[in-house]
């Protein structure tokens, strides 16, 4: 049995953890950039050593793939709530699933941009295939006729790019029209239209 001294040392290594990783995200709020975000300047605003950072992270890379965890998570949560609802049809259930990563890039833009535009040298796969196996098993119930896995794969893989290709645009302020709403209504017709060929 763990003694009370033991589980509040779990329990402050895990928060320490998590300062570590929300102040890379504040730093990347401030910054707009995951490349000026150090480990140096993490501790300083925490006010501890670089030291003390590294005796639980082994380097920048490793607070960066522990980010990309954390993210794949938060969004593999929303989607998986997603495919179990039910919905008054399997179309609408994949526009749904469509508008989780919109509104993820919303709630967690600094989280998306490292998980879609970072070029990280580690990513868990296993959360990412998870993800993939979501949406694939949602695309599957909207057209059951599709035997390949392949080509379910296939329509993945332009559902993936035509959510990114919109979200991209937003975020990097290159929407072709000067006017969100009117950008975010053409990201669901162009979405819903794209289902309705599935």
């Amino acid at each position: 049995k763990m003694s009370g001294a033991k589980v509040r040392r779990a329990e402050d290594i895990e928060n320490f953890k998590n300062a570590v990783l929300d102040t890379a995200i504040l730093l990347m709020r401030e910054e707009h950039d995951w490349g000026m975000v150090s480990v140096n300047k993490i501790a300083t605003i925490l006010r501890y050593t670089p030291p003390n950072i590294y005796h639980y992270f082994e380097n920048k890379d490793d607070i960066l793939f522990q980010l990309g965890q954390r993210g794949l998570k938060i969004l593999g949560a929303k989607l998986q709530h997603i495919a179990s609802q039910e919905f008054e049809s399997k179309k609408i259930k994949l526009f749904q699933i469509g508008i989780q990563f919109w509104e993820f890039s919303i709630e967690n833009e600094e989280l998306y941009d490292l998980m879609y535009h970072t070029r990280q040298k580690k990513i868990d796969k296993g959360l990412l295939l998870g993800n993939i196996e979501t949406i694939k098993k949602v695309i599957h119930e909207v057209n059951p006729s599709l035997e390949k896995d392949e080509d379910t794969y296939k329509l993945h893989q332009g559902f993936h790019c035509l959510i990114h290709g919109f979200i991209s645009l937003k975020i990097n302020n290159r929407i072709p029209i000067d006017d969100h709403n009117y950008f975010k209504t053409l990201f669901e017709e162009t979405l819903k239209n794209y289902i309705e060929q599935i």
